[in-house]
């Protein structure tokens, strides 16, 4: 990817920090949850700052995530159940 799509998700992440939906989990995590087998491992691509992540976590799930901005993950992380994070 290059620079000018890193500073895109970036100001994104930093743009939506305060939005009522970024909390929400995504329809699409909302109409998968019930095909995925329970405590399933799951891994979150590009997971932004967490919505699907923490609305599979409090589901059982075991979830894994990653994203190409640092700072989504920092806020992802910051948002998080500490009990529920094992990194």
């Amino acid at each position: 990817m290059n620079i000018d799509a890193r500073r895109y998700w970036i100001g994104g992440h930093k743009k939506y920090l305060t939005t009522p939906w970024i909390n929400k989990p995504t329809i699409f995590a909302t109409r998968v949850v019930k095909y995925f087998p329970k405590k399933a491992k799951l891994l979150d691509l590009g997971a932004g700052q967490g919505q699907d992540l923490r609305f599979f976590a409090k589901k059982g799930f075991e979830v894994l995530c990653t994203d190409f901005s640092d700072i989504a993950l920092k806020i992802a992380k910051e948002k998080a159940n500490p009990s529920t994070l094992s990194r």
